[in-house]
């Protein structure tokens, strides 16, 4: 909940467990849902990634992206207006991370897990892009996919990323890996 300047500086907590953050809310960062001011989908996202963890950031960015709410030059602008504020280094990262090709709030999580893992690295969507169609490709041609649930992702990730790497090392002896 953002509230205006001057009502309490700070984060502070509510007995009903709302974070209130006092901030200024520039006119073009304003919209209105059923007739209720709220802050813009980017600026949401925006304000999300920097108090939030790393991946709660990416799954709400993505989800802005996916679905068209927000675009990244959008959420760089929002973020240029608060570069002194607390978090946006994260935020920063979590938007140059952030990937409008992704479906589900798991292919978030699992795209950090990776991550983290030193799994899976793209530099451009057209890696992104391209690895999809790839894995596309491999799937009609009957070679193994990995798919990963909720629960191993975040109960055991050093498992999940320890059954990709098997997975990559027996398409390297099938000679499949570049």
């Amino acid at each position: 909940m953002a509230a205006p300047p001057g009502t309490r500086a700070g984060r502070y907590r509510q007995d009903a467990g709302v974070i209130c953050h006092a901030a200024e809310l520039p006119d073009q960062q304003v919209t209105k849902r059923y007739g209720v001011p709220v802050t813009t989908a980017a600026r949401t996202v925006a304000d999300i990634a920097r108090t939030t963890t790393f991946m709660e950031g990416v799954v709400v960015a993505d989800a802005a992206l996916y679905e068209r709410h927000a675009s990244k030059s959008e959420l760089r602008r929002v973020l240029a207006g608060c570069e002194r504020w607390p978090g946006t280094g994260r935020a920063r990262q979590v938007i140059d991370f952030a990937d409008g090709l992704a479906e589900s709030v798991l292919e978030s999580c699992a795209r950090v897990l990776f991550r983290d893992h030193g799994l899976l690295k793209y530099d451009s969507g057209e890696r992104a892009i391209a690895e999809r169609r790839r894995d596309r490709l491999l799937l009609e041609a009957s070679f193994e996919v990995v798919h990963v649930t909720w629960q191993e992702l975040f109960s055991d990730p050093a498992r999940v990323a320890g059954r990709i790497r098997e997975a990559f090392r027996r398409a390297e002896r099938l000679g499949l890996a570049r």
